[in-house]
């Protein structure tokens, strides 16, 4: 009987030590489960992030190519006397214009949008052009309560899309009205996509939207209506990313998908883990007074190999943040982080009711710089003007790189004086150094449009007048800032 009692005994401590092993298995799984997921979540979100800011700055660059063709008075007269010189310059048969700017077509209109001249990046690149050039006009055309002055869009032709934009064609003498339209777009394929993100292992476009009940709202840039939805499936994470315009008519859906590697291997890794952990575990509960000092060595060095993990992941999170907010080569803020911290700027010059200025700013020929002394020196030279502009600056104020060789300043509780005396001081030291690249001795430029804040004015308006006062200094000689015309 003793004997029998014995052997139930051991059988009920069996059942409950391997009762406890499989609790233990199944807790420590899921958990584990739960923060590799966490992590694939986080990563996963800033390679939308990063998708996001590839086609803000897609958009950007149509744009700020689009705009310098929009101001240049051989595009003013050309819309009025239809030239063939400018045509036979700029966009000859055999010519590689399109092709340097990176762009597929443009489209020149009188200021009736009545079509005046074409150009594409080749001759079959569109079956129907008309009717392309239609629908474009047409893009616009419905956007009544948006300003003419600036316009970024996505279009859908015939299951192909494009990054277009749309600019009044204007001349550096602020009397003259404008006369015409410049439209310039870029088409968006899966291969475009492909090279320009390598965050996501397939990328694909598609016409309509996937009809997810659960999405959450982002916006950009340039696209203020965005909706991302995420599907996840046992071997792949799908991101599906809605564009809309501003009446919510549904531009172009894009499908992001990645294989859940990260996540195959970490449940990999969590079943070995667990594996090890509960046959120590079960061994530890039989024979406990022998294992003791061997599962305290063992969290020891699994809490370290934690910790380690921890500290690694940190300092990954903390060296993306800085990439995604600071300009590569200038080290300054990049073009996403300069409209963000502007803004809060703005925000708490309408709240204190403290002056703001804003200087955009251009380096002066700088084309020529890269000509003549190669693109490695063009680099040198921008880091060289932004250190010199860092030197300068003091008190509350964002600096930013725009794009290629623009720039710009936002001055806080600096009233519009002492912002255009700042402005001449730098405008002066650049002016008055040098550079030495390779033994050659390198000076430099740079001209500027300086506006301040009024009452009514929004952060946009301030910085697109003071992009417009820019070209005035451009054709005003350069070397020079030009103030805001309406104080």
């Amino acid at each position: 009987m003793k004997t029998l009692l014995l052997k139930t005994n051991s059988y009920l401590a069996v059942l409950f030590i391997t009762i406890l092993v499989v609790v233990f298995y199944t807790l420590s799984y899921s958990f584990f489960t739960v923060k590799f997921e966490n992590i694939e979540d986080e990563q996963n979100k800033k390679n939308i992030n990063s998708f996001l800011t590839i086609i803000d700055n897609e958009l950007s660059r149509v744009e700020s190519i689009t705009v310098d063709y929009a101001y240049w008075d051989a595009t003013y007269r050309f819309i009025n006397d239809k030239n063939s010189e400018y045509i036979n310059e700029n966009f000859r048969e055999g010519s590689n214009t399109l092709e340097d700017l990176n762009l597929d077509f443009m489209l020149f209109t009188n200021i009736n949008n009545t079509p005046i001249y074409s150009s594409y990046i080749n001759s079959n690149f569109l079956k129907d052009k008309k009717s392309f050039e239609l629908e474009l006009i047409k893009k616009f055309l419905n956007k009544k309560n948006i300003s003419n002055l600036f316009k970024k869009e996505i279009l859908e032709y015939q299951n192909r899309y494009f990054i277009i934009t749309k600019n009044e064609i204007s001349t550096s003498d602020s009397r003259a009205k404008p006369n015409g339209y410049l439209y310039s777009g870029k088409e968006i394929t899966k291969k475009s996509l492909s090279k320009l993100n390598k965050s996501f292992k397939n990328i694909d476009i598609l016409d309509k939207t996937n009809h997810l009940e659960e999405y959450q709202d982002e916006r950009s840039i340039y696209i203020k209506d965005i909706k991302v939805s995420t599907l996840k499936e046992s071997d792949t994470i799908i991101n599906y990313i809605e564009y809309y315009s501003f009446d919510k008519t549904h531009l172009v859906t894009f499908s992001l998908k990645n294989n859940r590697d990260f996540m195959k291997k970490g449940k990999e890794t969590i079943v070995f883990y667990n594996i090890i952990t509960t046959t120590f575990l079960f061994v530890l509960l039989l024979l406990i007074y022998v294992n003791i000092k061997i599962l305290q060595k063992y969290n020891k060095r699994l809490a370290k190999e934690i910790d380690l993990k921890t500290q690694k992941l940190k300092e990954s999170n903390e060296k993306l943040k800085y990439l995604s907010q600071t300009d590569e080569l200038t080290k300054i803020s990049n073009r996403r982080m300069f409209f963000y911290e502007a803004n809060k700027l703005f925000n708490l010059s309408a709240n204190t009711q403290k002056d703001l200025a804003v200087l955009m700013i251009d380096i002066d020929n700088f084309k020529t710089i890269n000509d003549t002394y190669g693109h490695p020196a063009g680099d040198e030279v921008l880091k060289h003007f932004t250190n010199k502009v860092t030197d300068l600056l003091d008190g509350k104020y964002v600096f930013g790189r725009l794009g290629g060789e623009e720039f710009a300043i936002v001055y806080y509780d600096l009233n519009e004086e002492k912002a255009y005396e700042l402005s001449e001081k730098i405008r002066e030291s650049i002016e008055n150094d040098f550079l030495i690249y390779n033994g050659d001795k390198i000076k430099y430029t740079i001209s500027s449009g300086l506006a301040k804040r009024k009452n009514k004015d929004s952060l946009d308006f301030m910085l697109n007048e003071a992009d417009k006062l820019l070209y005035s200094a451009k054709s005003n000689g350069k070397n020079c800032i030009i103030r805001q015309r309406h104080l």
